[in-house]
């Protein structure tokens, strides 16, 4: 689950629809299909899949509504199974360009092991294309949805990995910086593939494998690269982000890696014997947040300067959240929103929760985090949890004064597993938009998407 990214006005050959189609966000989500929803982690899936396109107007603040409710725009059908992970390109670059008129590019790690970037077109070009016609455009909420067969804009296949069989993809990041050309990609048996696009403009593109290599004996969960607004202004550092990323899984470990020397990570922090499970950049203070398994975050400070000097300091830990007693949940997915200062996560017994994404070393001055959304299971059928149900539900920080929102809920003890569909799988911030804009995507195995703008205010 991805949102787009905000490249851009679409070309003047779509006048009559660009005004709706700026004011248009778009969200990808890949679901498990329904003929087989458990799917085991490193075994090739197969058969058709869709990547769904959910497109939702923009908030009317003055009406505190919105415009339209969120509707499926398009899906984008393959034979990959299913998709384990979803990224879309964060920008233009010159080196792959194509029609003006798109949404953008989208990569994703297939089950079958494929990588795949499709060139997503824009939803009113599509819908010219298919009527012959320009009319109507503008009115794009009131057609039917269309499922696209598009080919990949460039495609690798399975890697030849360890003794068991191939390497296949669990997660991928896109270089966040111009020229947007390599990939990162983590697998379930452990290793890390680097892969370039290359090609020329106007041609076919490809997938170039430039390494790959074992970054770990168990499965990856996470990889992202170094955020570029991590560099500092120091011009030996200057291109380093386009080296250095981050891998994350069941081993435990947090690794530094740098691209140009893959014998041994940078640095590496051990969490102990639980599962990494998503990490989170946190821009404003340059640390990161990682989300685990027993139901536990912990925050990280990142010093670029001493990266380059492979120093321990590297990455320095701040604070952990974690539960006054055991429970048998984790924390599914982590997102941070810097432009907003808002954390959001998911977590197995089906809570979304937000709460601010400050480093504080006193924790007198943190607010609490709040439950926002949570699920129920009542033996027969799933159900949203009401206003009064949230506020009486534990979250793993509470405030630590008393009397404070989110520091009255009842400690409940669980001695068992929660329902598996109760599981929040992903959580995202929308990242486009004014301060005032803090729109939250989140769902999981349910099968429910659920699209909330949440108050800022709601943390003070």
């Amino acid at each position: 689950m991805e949102w787009l990214h905000d490249q851009g006005p679409l070309s003047p050959e779509v006048q009559a629809a660009e005004n709706a189609v700026r004011a248009t966000q778009y969200l990808a989500v890949s679901a498990h299909p329904e003929r087989q929803r458990d799917n085991t982690i490193g075994r090739t899936c197969t058969g058709p899949g869709v990547i769904q396109l959910v497109a939702m107007n923009c908030l009317d603040h003055q009406k505190q509504k919105l415009e339209a409710l969120p509707r499926l725009a398009f899906g984008i059908r393959h034979q990959g199974g299913l998709a384990w992970c979803l990224r879309w390109c964060s920008g233009k670059s010159p080196a792959f360009a194509g029609p003006a008129d798109r949404l953008g590019l989208l990569a994703a790690a297939l089950g079958n092991g494929q990588v795949v970037i499709y060139d997503v077109p824009a939803e009113t070009a599509q819908r010219q294309q298919d009527d012959g016609t320009s009319e109507g455009l503008a009115d794009a909420s009131s057609a039917q949805p269309c499922m696209l067969d598009l080919q990949p804009l460039a495609c690798s296949e399975a890697i030849c990995g360890q003794p068991g069989g191939p390497s296949l993809p669990s997660c991928l990041d896109w270089l966040p910086t111009w020229p947007h050309d390599l990939l990162v990609v983590g697998c379930w048996d452990g290793t890390v593939s680097l892969q370039r696009i290359v090609g020329e403009v106007g041609s076919s593109l490809a997938l170039e494998l430039l390494q790959h290599f074992a970054a770990s004996q168990q499965p990856l969960r996470t990889v992202s690269w170094l955020p570029a607004e991590m560099a500092p202004a120091d011009a030996t550092f200057d291109q380093t982000h386009r080296h250095v990323f981050i891998a994350a899984g069941h081993s435990g470990y947090l690794q530094l890696w740098d691209a140009r020397d893959t014998c041994r990570p940078i640095f590496q922090y051990s969490v102990g014997y639980h599962w990494l499970l998503e990490v989170a950049w946190n821009l404003r203070e340059l640390g990161l947040v990682l989300a685990q398994d027993l139901r536990s975050l912990e925050f990280f400070h990142l010093r670029p300067e001493h990266v380059l000097a492979r120093e321990k300091k590297s990455v320095t830990r701040v604070i952990a959240f974690r539960p006054a007693e055991t429970l048998p949940s984790a924390i599914w997915s982590v997102d941070a929103c810097s432009k907003r200062g808002l954390l959001a996560y998911g977590t197995s017994d089906g809570l979304t929760v937000i709460g601010q994404l400050n480093f504080p070393y006193d924790n007198r001055t943190r607010p609490p985090h709040v439950a926002v959304s949570g699920l129920q299971h009542d033996g027969e059928a799933l159900g949203l949890k009401d206003d009064s149900a949230l506020e009486q539900t534990h979250t793993i920080y509470r405030g630590s004064r008393s009397g404070t929102k989110g520091g009255k809920g009842a400690i409940i003890k669980q001695d068992h597993p929660p329902h598996p569909q109760l599981a929040v799988h992903r959580v995202r911030w929308n990242p486009n938009g004014g301060p005032g804009k803090a729109w939250l995507a989140h769902g999981g195995a349910s099968g429910f998407l659920r699209l909330q703008h949440i108050p800022i205010s709601r943390l003070d």
